[in-house]
């Protein structure tokens, strides 16, 4: 029982922590050419307004969204109100995850000195991470059915 409690208790920091991505600055670039061939100085880039780009462009909010869901889920999971596998949540924080690490791809790969990654995807990473240790950490369980 103090278990099951002590994982809720992490996966709601986990979703306390997707919730509070969202507003953070993920990520900035500087010199940008715009379609008609004008530069500007400065874009901003937060969870509401921002992209991220991994084979599709998927919005930042709906990756934290999709985070939330598969965090909750296995919440449901944990107090035997659901008994959805727990490759589900597990595969929809690696899809996210993936996603989060992206954002780091142009600075530490390419070496861009135009972008600047800022603390929203390091939330997001960190998030992820525990709320896929504690989904992978947890039993599955069979309900019995009438």
């Amino acid at each position: 029982m103090k278990t099951r409690n002590n994982k809720i208790l992490i996966l709601a920091a986990a979703v306390i922590a997707f919730l509070c991505a969202v507003p953070l600055l993920w990520f900035t670039v500087t010199n940008v050419k715009l379609d008609g061939g004008a530069y500007k100085a400065l874009v901003v880039c937060t969870g509401i307004n921002g992209n991220l780009e991994l084979f599709v462009k998927v919005p930042i909010w709906l990756l934290l969204v999709f985070s939330i869901f598969a965090t909750g889920t296995t919440a449901a999971n944990i107090l035997e109100i659901t008994s959805i596998p727990k490759v589900i949540p597990a595969s929809i924080l690696i899809f996210c995850g993936a996603f989060y690490l992206i954002t780091y791809y142009p600075v530490i790969i390419l070496h861009y000195t135009n972008v600047s990654f800022s603390i929203g995807p390091i939330v997001a990473i960190i998030a992820t991470i525990i709320a896929l240790a504690v989904t992978l950490s947890t039993k599955e369980s069979v309900q019995n059915s009438l």
